[in-house]
């Protein structure tokens, strides 16, 4: 049986093995067996992923990772965390603190620690939370002026009160005393590690004339015995011994909170080694104290109800306060719908998936969390109807995309909502997410190395989101980390501005240029000119045999010639290769033009500045077309073909798309256990590379179109939207047909569909 077939929607994504066989679903014909190095958007497409721009080394190449900082749209940061340091990004480029030199601030997390960091930001103040370390500030006071910080906290928290017969006796009541404990058991004495803790001593009481609680404690400065500390009293104390008193709750003895996360105006906190399910959050606005009671805006003291001691290990603010554990999912309300307050809080169990330690993102309305054991994404959604949380996971139809499992993640929102997972193996999952349209597809991101970390900014100046990574490379036989930032999702405008290749650098001879640098054109006789630059532009040895041309703000060739001669450092002769348009210079006389900087440009065919690159093999997109063959790095250079004017270098890599066997049906039913041919295919495409290549197998696969005989030689072959018809298929009688696509050059494929002239034989 003949049939044409068209796959005209790709928001499957990539399927798992395990549902191959699952044609009755409707996703089975919206997914591919392959979607590597492309994103599924949510109109269903699928389009080439963008390339990553090299930024900076990390500090010594050694293990570190990303958090960002946003504090507007234009005010947004990229922070290196590594081991006892601290480095920042903004712009896509380092911040220094003067000159050359990169602005480092240090801390106090190893290098095992770093990724037990959790943290928070509110306007300028990142807070930091690890179990070994007392929670830290980052305050940003300039861009190149950053601190870190004790958070200096008051008032609590505290462990449960005391139930012991063992006293404590207060030398004074007020200023720097003694406390003497009566005794000690196995858990209570003193010791070094209290310094810099609080103890209740004494009954809370009430002010007379505020009304309000007052607890009274004491900060611990110095430790003498296990039954002497001494200590400066935060609130007044009432004299003589007492058994009404309670340990600090954070301190080195009982361990340091190691979540946060802010919730309706207030700090919250949770998991101490000596309280791994106990949640505490700040006073409503005062972030630093922690002092209960019972007025609506005093600090908050929760224990989850557990019949498991599971360590709880994010917590994450929406409707409610939510927090997860290995063992569950909890929610912390009022019931009604309110703010939370000392005397409506509920703590209820909404789920038992159980998380790993990674805090989950929010996309909408929608969270999106790491299960236990790190395999699967569940998407969890209040559901009104029923006035539950739901908890679905996200990889039932890709059971295989996570790999072994996450270990960080970070989500785009704009031009389109991807959540971008980095797994333990260092490849990226990316999952296109449109709850409204039910679009979920996942798709496989791959580089000559490993992804390590991500993070997502605002981009500055246009409309997405930056993708921002750390990348494990090997370069001449040592490793090598760098940060790298993806480029927009949708591709430039200008075919030249392109970029598709990882860790890559770009010469624009346009923009290279000193800044304020303008020419003017002399026309001359016989199609020469002289051309005068307004500073210093021409370098005499090197520039004979180069090409100067002039575009306008769009990229379009306005004029072009080729240097003959060079008279000095600002002025060349040169013969006219494309004569110079008069509708985009300012023409000063009858026979003379004026160019502005960044609309003239000179050419180039040795391209330095490499170095990261040394020895490895590099692609290279030039003017827009690709420079053949490829050139390997030597001394951080290469040497191009040709001379060019806007020029893309990196590391290569493969785009590629496995679709589904064909499920189109025979004479008899079904097509499954029939052999089937695919001979011939079409593609519809939006701005688009031509010169891909396709096959059933990847061992037959071939350039579908070779150059177009009416594209003028010396200009690339421009992208194209509309259909590619009549593509002969390499492929024999086989059971189950795909078409297996792939792009190993720098440009982008957007897919539309596919659609195939299959013949499907009911015999075998």
């Amino acid at each position: 049986m003949k049939v044409d077939i068209v796959k005209n929607s790709f928001v499957g994504g990539e399927f798992g093995p395990s549902l191959f066989g699952r044609t009755d679903i409707a996703q089975y014909q919206y997914a591919c067996e392959i979607v590597e190095n492309f994103l599924v958007r949510p109109y269903g497409s699928l389009i080439s992923t963008p390339g990553t721009r090299y930024i900076s080394e990390v500090k010594s190449s050694g293990t570190a990772r990303l958090i960002k900082f946003i504090f507007a749209r234009n005010d947004s940061y990229i922070i290196e965390m590594g081991a006892s340091y601290f480095r920042f990004y903004t712009d896509q480029a380092v911040v220094v603190s003067s000159g050359t030199t990169v602005l480092e601030v240090a801390h106090s997390y190893s290098t095992t620690e770093i990724w037990d960091v959790q943290y928070a930001q509110i306007n300028d103040v990142i807070y930091l939370s690890h179990k070994s370390h007392r929670t830290k500030k980052l305050t940003r006071i300039a861009s190149n002026n950053w601190t870190f910080t004790d958070f200096d906290f008051l008032g609590g928290p505290f462990l449960d009160d005391n139930t012991t017969a063992i006293t404590i006796t207060p030398s004074d009541t007020t200023g720097t005393i003694t406390l003497t404990l009566s005794a000690t058991n196995s858990t209570t004495y003193f010791q070094a590690g209290h310094i810099g803790s609080y103890w209740r001593v004494g009954a809370s009481r009430t002010d007379g004339t505020t009304g309000l609680t007052i607890q009274p404690y004491v900060k611990i400065t110095s430790f003498s015995t296990t039954v002497l500390a001494t200590g400066t009293v935060m609130e007044t104390l009432v004299a003589g011994a007492t058994d009404d008193w309670a340990e600090g709750a954070w301190s080195a003895v009982r361990g340091y909170p190691a979540r946060v996360t802010f919730h309706e105006k207030r700090l919250c906190f949770a998991r101490t080694n000596s309280e791994p399910q106990k949640v505490w959050a700040s006073k409503s606005y005062i972030y630093d104290d922690f002092a209960v009671g019972s007025e609506d805006d005093d600090a908050l003291n929760l224990a989850l109800a557990s019949n498991e001691s599971n360590e709880l290990q994010w917590l994450l603010s929406g409707k409610t306060l939510i927090t997860g554990s290995y063992g569950g999912e909890f929610v912390i309300s009022t019931g009604d719908g309110g703010v939370l307050t000392p005397t409506n809080v509920n703590v209820s169990r909404t789920s038992s998936w159980g998380s790993e330690a990674i805090v989950p993102k929010k996309i909408g309305n929608y969270f999106y969390l790491v299960q236990r054991f790190g395999k699967k994404l569940r998407e969890m959604f209040y559901q009104w109807d029923v006035d539950i949380y739901k908890c679905v996971d996200k990889t039932i139809m890709s059971p295989h995309i996570l790999g072994d499992g996450i270990k960080d993640m970070t989500y785009q929102s704009n031009p389109d909502t991807v959540l971008w997972c980095v797994r333990t193996d260092g490849t990226i999952a990316t999952m296109t997410r449109e709850v409204d349209q039910e679009v979920q597809g996942w798709a496989r991101q791959t580089t000559d190395g490993l992804y390590e970390s991500i993070a997502s900014i605002p981009n500055r100046t246009s409309a997405y989101d930056e993708v921002w990574v750390i990348v494990n490379r090997t370069i001449g036989g040592a490793t090598k980390r760098y940060i790298e930032v993806f480029e927009d999702i949708n591709p430039n405008e200008r075919q030249d501005l392109c970029f598709y290749l990882h860790s890559g650098l770009t010469y624009n001879a346009y923009t290279d240029i000193p800044t304020a640098t303008s020419i003017s054109l002399t026309l001359a006789t016989n199609g020469t000119v002289v051309i005068t630059a307004s500073t210093v532009a021409f370098t005499i040895a090197d520039d004979v045999g180069e090409r100067i041309r002039a575009i306008d703000t769009d990229g379009v060739t306005l004029g072009e010639c080729l240097i003959t001669s060079v008279s000095s450092t600002t002025i060349v002769h040169a013969t006219v290769v494309k004569s110079f348009s008069t509708t985009a210079g300012v023409a000063t006389t009858a026979s003379t033009l004026a160019y502005a900087s960044n609309y003239w440009g000179i050419s180039v065919k040795t391209i330095s500045g490499l170095d990261h690159l040394e020895n490895k093999t590099v692609r290279v997109l030039a003017d827009g077309g690709v420079d053949l063959p490829n050139e390997v790095v030597s001394a951080g250079a290469i040497t191009l073909n040709y001379n060019y004017f806007v020029i893309n270098v990196g590391l290569p890599y493969t785009q590629k798309i496995k679709t589904l066997p064909i499920e189109a049906g025979s004479q008899r039913g079904t097509a499954i256990g029939k052999i089937q041919r695919i001979n011939e295919v079409a593609f519809k495409v939006n701005r688009s590379y031509k010169g891909f290549k396709v096959a059933g197998t990847e061992a037959t696969i071939e350039q579908i179109q070779w150059r177009d005989p009416t594209t003028l030689m010396g200009t690339p072959e421009l992208l194209y939207t509309g259909v590619i018809p009549n593509i002969s298929f390499r492929g024999d009688y086989k059971y189950g047909a795909v078409v297996f696509i792939e792009n190993p050059d720098p440009l982008p494929i957007e897919l539309l569909n596919i659609i195939c002239a299959l013949d499907t034989q009911d015999k075998g």
